[in-house]
Order: C-alpha cells, then structure tokens, then sequence
C-alpha cells in the first residue's frame, strides 16, 4: 500500500524525577559532546526498537527499477507487482531524483560539523541539488547509535530542501509525536529536538544514507530512523560492516571467493538464516576521491554519455554492467519502505565509483565547506520539471551549462 506521508514516531518520555540522569549539558563548538548516561543508552535502545518495528521492509513507493533485480543479482527474491491504477493498469515510472546525505567533521574533533545534503537525477547522475549546513551535535559517536548522533541534521536538510523548492510546511499543527504509539521512547530526530520535514512526494523518490539500515544490532540503524522519522523512502549504505547474527568480514570474503566470478554482490545471511542485507562488490574503485581532493562542479555528471543522452530523450538506460570486484565492498541494507530487491540494483545504478554517487558528493561538499569551499546548487526549474513526471530537456540543460563551466576551467 502506497502511503505517500508514512511517518510513524514514538512519544518523548515522561518527565519524572527519575529520569534526571537523562540530562546532558548543551555540547559547544569547540568540545566533544558529553558521554551519555547509562540511563540515556537505555533509552536510544529502547527508541531503536520501535523503530524497527515501524520499518516498512516491503516497497511502498510509485516508482520501480525498469529490469528486473534478479539480472544482477540472483539470489533476491523478485519485487511484487507494482500497484493498480482505478483502470486495472500497472502504475509504474522508474526513480527520477535519487539523494544522499553525509554529516562530515573536522580532524580535530569537536561537536561543530557540516551536513550536506544532495539529490542527482535518475538515470544520467546529473546534480541537481545540494545544500550544506553548519551542524553543532548534541550526541558522541557510540557504535550502534549514529543515528541520534546524525539524524536530526539530516532532518533538518530535508526541511531546507523542502523550502528551497517551495513545499509549504503543513498548516496545521502535527499531531503529538508518537500518538499512536503511546508509551515508547523518542525517536532519534525527537530526541535531537528536530521534528519531521513536510511530506517531499515527487521532490525525492529515495534517500541514501551513509550508515546502515536494518544491518543492525537492533534493526534499526540511521537509515531505517531517518526513514521511520520522514515517511521517507531510505536505503542504508555503509562502508563497515557491523557484526549482526554472526556475520563478519572473514565470513564476507569466503562467501566472494565461493561466488561467481560475475557476481556483484553476495547475500548477508546471518546465522539465524535471515537475509540482512548484501555486500556489493561491483563498482570500479579508480578515481575514487578522497577528503582534499577536487570537488565535483555543480551539475556534474558521473553517468556515460548514452545515460546522459537517454535522460534527455527521456528514455531509460539498461541495467548497470558489473565491473571488476573491490576489495572493500558497500554494505546495503533496507532503510525503509525499500526493500533489497530494489535496493541493491538501484545502489548498482548509481556506483561509477565504490561508494554511491549521491552519497559521495554530499560527502566531497561537507568537506569542502569544513575547508571554507561550500557549494550550494538549486536547479529549481529542473527539480520542478522531474518531480512534474517529465525534465528531461531541463536536465540535460544543467548538464550542457556543467559542460561548459568545465571546458572554461
């Protein structure tokens, strides 16, 4: 079932003598954040398990992936059919504006860091969007709970978002966070004082994040809590891979050596016989950058020039050619109302390098703004015309202008 505004969260907790401890000082710019509290771990873990509750690990978008996903890949389960139209027809368009968000820090550690967020069009990879924002945290970095860490500025960049391309926050008061769930925890974007952003709709068909999803100790990593908190189509896309079920490093590489020569990826089947997720190993590591190098111009495209072409003419590329295997994959896993089966090949689509285009150029302009290099890119007319179900003149507009900037020097 479609649900174009799936929010689901939990109420803050009671406020009750006992929960003092709960307590942390505001963290500054300059210092690290405080350690929390046994009491407030108690409390993320608690939060983390209603929103594992909330993921939706079936897809529930308007969009799928014109091949079908056992191409690449066949050890997924095929999709289900997509949904009726009153007419009895399939609806189906494939995913037009495809996001990645990366929250950066300076080497000197400290609370202060910058958030970016981006949106590439799907298929040709053009740029179309990307904002950075100054981001001071109020949580450290603890294994297994980026999220509380990371999501209230990822939640902050989808409001801005929302703003830029003229999606009026809702007129009427939300109701109370977690109504229909009384008696839980607060979730990670509550927990950061940061409430949902208004529904996107077309402006974003799916958010990739730089963190795991269900590949999770409790099932609920920063994908699947962006995801739960936004009613927002997510996909996890991790570059560690967290110990789940028995899953290791060592485990992986056995599994690649077993595989396939042409395989792309190998399936995260922990030792309860759940499939987790996947280890993709098909993107081609050249020309991967790194922290200080060059930053991508605004509108530049990591796409082929037939991708870019059928964009304009409105077509559909086929499916991604697996390249030679990495050493280090990406770890993918369902985030929320995306399942596997369109996850990993629509991850596949995006990877001219090993970690997803969207993903990697959020990553490049939060460092570059950590270097006083921000970039900023609002292709409104473009992102309109997309989210409008066509753009695919004004798309390969923004790529003639990237062009030519790039020919000027």
């Amino acid at each position: 079932m479609l649900r174009p505004d799936a929010r689901q969260s939990a109420p803050p907790l009671p406020a009750s003598p006992d929960d003092a401890d709960l307590a942390r000082p505001p963290a500054t710019a300059g210092a690290p954040p405080p350690t929390p509290s046994p009491a407030l771990l108690s409390a993320w873990t608690a939060a983390q398990r209603a929103t594992a509750e909330a993921v939706v690990h079936a897809d529930d978008v308007p969009w799928a992936l014109p091949y079908p996903p056992q191409q690449l890949f066949p050890f997924l389960p095929p999709p289900p059919p997509p949904p009726l139209s009153p007419d009895g027809h399939g609806v189906q368009r494939p995913p037009c504006l495809v996001g990645g968000a990366d929250v950066s820090f300076p080497a000197s550690g400290g609370a202060a860091g910058v958030a970016t967020l981006t949106i590439h069009h799907w298929p040709s990879g053009v740029l179309l969007y990307s904002r950075s924002v100054d981001v001071v945290v109020t949580a450290p970095y603890v294994p297994g709970f980026l999220a509380f860490r990371e999501v209230p500025s990822v939640l902050a960049l989808l409001a801005a978002y929302a703003a830029d391309v003229g999606i009026a926050p809702a007129g009427a008061d939300p109701p109370p966070a977690g109504a229909a769930n009384a008696g839980g925890a607060p979730t990670a974007g509550e927990a950061g004082g940061c409430p949902p952003p208004p529904a996107l709709g077309p402006y974003l068909d799916v958010l990739l994040c730089d963190g795991n999803g269900v590949l999770h100790p409790r099932g609920a990593g920063m994908a699947c809590a962006v995801g739960v908190a936004a009613g927002l189509p997510t996909v996890g896309v991790a570059k560690q891979l967290v110990g789940v079920d028995g899953l290791s490093r060592d485990a992986v590489a056995t599994a690649a050596a077993a595989a396939d020569d042409a395989a792309a990826a190998v399936p995260l089947v922990g030792a309860s016989g759940v499939l987790r997720g996947a280890a993709y190993m098909g993107a081609v590591a050249a020309g991967r950058r790194r922290g200080g190098g060059p930053v991508p111009a605004p509108g530049e495209t990591p796409a082929t020039a037939a991708a870019a072409a059928a964009a304009a003419a409105g077509t559909v590329p086929p499916p991604p050619t697996p390249h030679p295997r990495l050493a280090r994959p990406v770890y993918v896993s369902v985030g929320h109302r995306v399942s596997l089966a369109t996850a990993l090949p629509l991850v596949a689509s995006v990877c001219p390098t090993r970690v997803p285009a969207p993903i990697r150029t959020a990553d490049a302009h939060s460092r570059a703004a950590l270097r006083g290099e921000r970039v900023t890119v609002c292709e409104a007319a473009a992102l309109a015309a997309v989210a409008g179900g066509g753009g695919g003149l004004e798309v390969a507009a923004v790529a003639a202008r990237a062009r030519r900037r790039g020919s000027t020097g």
